[in-house]
């Protein structure tokens, strides 16, 4: 998931702004390089400055989470990665996300998508609610939260959903480090066919 919010922001520059094709290919370079420094020094890393105990105790920590999240039977999510890893274990969700004003207003400028929820995303259908900024009230939210608890056709249709979330992002054989790779290098590519 490493540069995908910089990314996005980068693809919705529209097409033609002068120096667009830089930037997106500035990104996906960042975040190669960093994916594959990241990928190649961590390990190392957390060996010789003896980290290994702290990482055994967030994996307990992951592990319980994780537990809780496989009996949910429905999820209040903030916008983020936790939407996709809540999608790919099949709880329904309703979504909020609030910041200050200054930041929305330059988000609302800079960033052009129909949803800001990753699993929708990803999906490329618009299944979970999202109630941003100004629609992030409780008055709004208990009802949609509310409908995720019980048989409704909007709980349905995020399982229905969810469902086809591990074909979508399958990668087959190939170690998911390595496909994020072969993806940004044939984006590289492009942009400079495009150039």
């Amino acid at each position: 998931m490493r540069g995908v919010v910089s990314l996005a922001v980068a693809l919705s520059v529209p097409v033609g702004f002068p120096g667009r094709d830089f930037m997106v290919a500035t990104t996906l370079a960042v975040i190669l390089i960093s994916i594959l420094v990241q990928g190649t020094t961590l390990v190392p890393l957390i060996h010789a400055l003896h980290l290994s105990k702290f990482v055994l105790k967030r994996r307990a920590i992951l592990s319980e989470a994780e537990a809780r999240v496989e009996i949910a039977r429905a999820a209040l999510a903030k916008s983020g990665t936790v939407t996709l890893e809540l999608a790919l274990a099949g709880v329904p969700m309703v979504t909020a996300y609030r910041v200050g004003s200054a930041e929305a207003w330059i988000l609302r400028r800079a960033i052009k998508v129909k949803s800001v929820i990753l699993a929708n995303l990803v999906l490329g259908q618009e299944v979970i609610p999202e109630f941003l900024q100004e629609n992030c009230t409780a008055e709004k939210l208990a009802p949609a939260l509310a409908d995720m608890l019980t048989d409704s056709a909007p709980r349905r249709q995020q399982v229905e959903a969810f469902a086809g979330l591990d074909a979508i992002m399958s990668t087959g054989n190939v170690s998911p480090s390595v496909r994020a790779a072969d993806i940004v290098l044939e984006t590289m590519r492009r942009s400079r066919r495009a150039v």
